[in-house]
């Protein structure tokens, strides 16, 4: 038995190896066979057994000619990676706690309808004259009342919050398709809100 590897000839490209009586006849049409030698993976260039090293993204594959990895994508599936992750980071914006004065609140979908929907009521007990103070349950749990002018400048803040999510990312929009490479595309990047 001689151990053995099977390379594509153009390429070095290890196709498959181990041990047979003999080896050359398991070689088809553009394949080398090496003798005395077992690689798993990787390509033969020069005599040397190298391996690909690792895949930089999910995007990539192994130009065997080349011997680099390659990104198949075009620009334009660039710009369209990048939007979503803009959008992602856009909704982890409106999400992210909103510092008041009064307390940190919560911010998810259900925590902001919540605040919305308590100056929406505030706003209309003050126009009918009744008593408007609220109270509500913090980030951390505690609770604070708020007077109605303090629930309606939470009701802004949080305002303020989502247009300005909104706004960094009509700005980023605009930059990543006008971009005329991947490496100015990456360069664009999400700024965190104060």
């Amino acid at each position: 038995m001689t151990k053995f590897t099977v390379v594509e000839s153009a390429t070095g490209r290890v196709l498959f190896s181990g041990e047979a009586a003999e080896p050359a006849s398991l070689a088809e049409a553009g394949q080398t066979v090496l003798l005395g030698t077992v690689y798993e993976g990787g390509y033969v260039l020069e005599g040397d057994h190298l391996l690909e090293g690792a895949k930089p993204s999910q995007y990539h594959s192994f130009d065997w000619d080349t011997k680099q990895w390659v990104d198949p994508r075009t620009l334009q599936d660039h710009k369209d990676a990048k939007w979503l992750q803009i959008k992602s980071a856009r909704e982890g914006a409106f999400n992210s706690p909103l510092t008041t004065p009064y307390g940190v609140f919560d911010s998810d979908p259900v925590s902001r309808s919540r605040i919305s929907d308590a100056v929406l009521l505030t706003q209309t007990l003050i126009g009918l004259g009744l008593p408007a103070d609220t109270d509500f349950t913090l980030a951390d749990n505690t609770s604070v009342t708020l007077l109605p002018a303090d629930m309606v400048t939470v009701g802004l803040l949080l305002g303020q919050k989502i247009q300005a999510a909104f706004a960094q990312a009509r700005n980023l929009r605009t930059q990543i398709y006008a971009v005329s490479n991947a490496t100015e595309l990456e360069a664009i990047q999400w700024i965190p809100l104060m």
